[in-house]
């Protein structure tokens, strides 16, 4: 078996696993220190966007998703860490 050190993304997966199962589709639950922490990194990002023009960006790891609507309309979503995926579904499908 191996441990976190020679598998880092399980190390980190279980972290976020964690703090989502604690505080659920929220700020806290991806490790913001609150709501308004993470809004304005958001909109600091936002800005370099429309600043740069022409821009794409890619969120790995994007947690439950919550960027996405920073950046409507044109957003593709990709997690790998399961428990992360099914928040994004829950948060945006409501499934």
């Amino acid at each position: 078996m191996q441990d976190d050190k020679s598998d880092p993304l399980r190390g980190v997966a279980g972290y976020f696993s964690e703090r989502l199962a604690r505080y659920g589709e929220t700020p806290r639950g991806v490790d913001w220190n609150g709501a308004e922490s993470q809004t304005l990194r958001f909109e600091q990002l936002g800005r370099i966007i429309a600043e740069a023009g022409g821009f794409s960006l890619n969120d790995l790891g994007c947690s439950y998703g919550a960027l996405f609507d920073f950046l409507l309309p044109v957003v593709v979503i990709f997690e790998v860490i399961p428990s992360q995926q099914s928040a994004i579904i829950r948060y945006y499908i409501g499934v």
